[in-house]
């Protein structure tokens, strides 16, 4: 299953305007998880799990790319495990094992 573009998962042009915003101020030029400068906005609860909280800046730290993907990685994972769906496409089948082991 390929994924949809980012316009088409909700990455328009208000959330590139916001979180390039979000990303301009002075406490958000550095990823919230290893330090380095920040590139991109990444979400504190997965969206997978609560989509309505994509636009909401409360759920927003400030990312580098690197810890970005690995996070999307294991909250692709950690929903396929709490709604049943198959997390087979994920690359790293210790971050599946980790999000089945989660407590429900």
């Amino acid at each position: 299953r390929k994924r949809g573009s980012a316009h088409s998962r909700g990455y328009g042009s208000d959330w590139r305007r916001e979180a390039a915003a979000f990303l301009s101020l002075p406490q958000n030029k550095q990823c919230a998880v290893c330090g380095k400068p920040a590139k991109v906005v990444m979400h504190l609860i997965s969206i997978r799990l609560r989509p309505d909280l994509r636009m909401d800046k409360r759920n927003w730290r400030p990312g580098c790319h690197s810890c970005n993907a690995k996070e999307a990685a294991y909250g692709y994972a950690l929903s396929a495990s709490l709604t049943g769906e198959s997390h087979s496409r994920h690359p790293s089948t210790r971050i599946g094992a980790m999000a089945a082991s989660e407590p429900r």
